[in-house]
C-alpha cells in the first residue's frame, strides 16, 4: 500500500459488502466487489446500486463491480469476506489458489459453520493453509450496514492473533466516522458476535410480548 491508498476486495454484494466496498472507496481506496452471480454484478454495475440489499445508497464509480473471483483478488492488498458463516468454507477453498501469502485476510461473518461449529476464522485458517496462520481477522460491530455505508458514527473492532496484521487492517478502516479498536481475541469477538443475533432475536420476542425495557436490559446484561 503506497500513500494510504490500497486496493481492496470486498467478496460478496450483500448489504455488508457492499456497504464496506462503499466506505473505504469513499476513502479513496480502490474496490472490486465480488458478486456471485454475473447478472447481480451488471446490474449493480450499471445502475451503481445494490436495490436489493442497499437501496438508495450510491455506489462511487471507485467500486468496479465482478462475478470473476480471481479478477476481483487479482494485485489486492487486502481482502475482505462477508458471505454468510454456511459458505465460508467453499469460499476459502476457491480462494486458497488465488492469494499470495503476505494479503492481509479480513472477514465480516456473524455466526458459526453449522454442524461442525467452527467460527469463520477457523474455517479460513484450515482452508487457506499455514501461511496465514494467526494473520486471518474478524471485524465485528454491531454495526448496520446502510448506516455504515452512509457514514453515520460507528464503532468497530478488529480482531487478530497477531497485532501487526490487526494495526495495518485498523488503519485501513479508520476513518473520523469508523472508530476501530483492535483485540487479540478472535475466538472471543466471533462467539460474542454470533451470541449477539441470538440476544437479537430474544429482544424481539421481548417486544412482540409487550415486556419493557427493563426486561430487555436485563436480557442484554446478563
Amino acid at each position: 500500500m503506497e500513500a494510504g491508498v490500497a486496493r481492496v476486495a470486498v467478496l460478496n454484494a450483500g448489504g455488508w459488502g457492499t456497504a464496506l466496498a462503499i466506505k473505504l472507496a469513499t476513502q479513496g481506496h480502490t474496490v472490486r466487489l465480488w458478486a456471485r452471480r454475473p447478472e447481480m454484478a451488471q446490474r449493480i454495475s450499471a445502475e451503481r446500486e445494490n436495490c436489493l440489499y442497499l437501496p438508495g445508497v450510491c455506489i462511487p464509480d471507485r467500486v468496479e463491480v465482478t462475478a470473476d473471483l480471481q479478477h476481483a483478488v487479482e494485485g489486492a492488498h487486502a481482502v475482505i469476506v462477508a458471505v454468510i458463516a454456511s459458505y465460508m468454507r467453499e469460499m476459502a477453498r476457491k480462494l486458497r489458489p488465488l492469494l499470495r501469502p503476505e494479503v492481509l485476510v479480513l472477514h465480516g461473518t456473524k455466526g458459526l459453520e453449522p454442524e461442525s461449529w467452527r467460527t469463520p476464522s477457523q474455517v479460513l485458517a484450515e482452508e487457506l493453509g499455514p501461511s496465514f496462520a494467526g494473520r486471518i481477522a474478524a471485524l465485528a460491530g454491531p454495526n448496520h450496514a446502510e448506516e455504515v455505508a452512509r457514514a453515520l458514527p460507528t464503532a468497530a473492532v478488529v480482531a487478530c492473533a497477531d497485532g501487526e496484521t490487526a494495526s495495518r487492517l485498523q488503519a485501513l478502516l479508520a476513518t473520523t466516522m469508523f472508530r476501530v479498536y483492535t483485540n487479540s481475541d478472535v475466538l472471543g469477538v466471533e462467539l460474542c458476535s454470533a451470541a449477539k443475533n441470538v440476544i437479537a432475536i430474544a429482544a424481539g420476542i421481548g417486544d412482540g410480548l409487550g415486556y419493557g425495557d427493563n426486561s430487555k436490559a436485563a436480557l442484554i446484561t446478563r
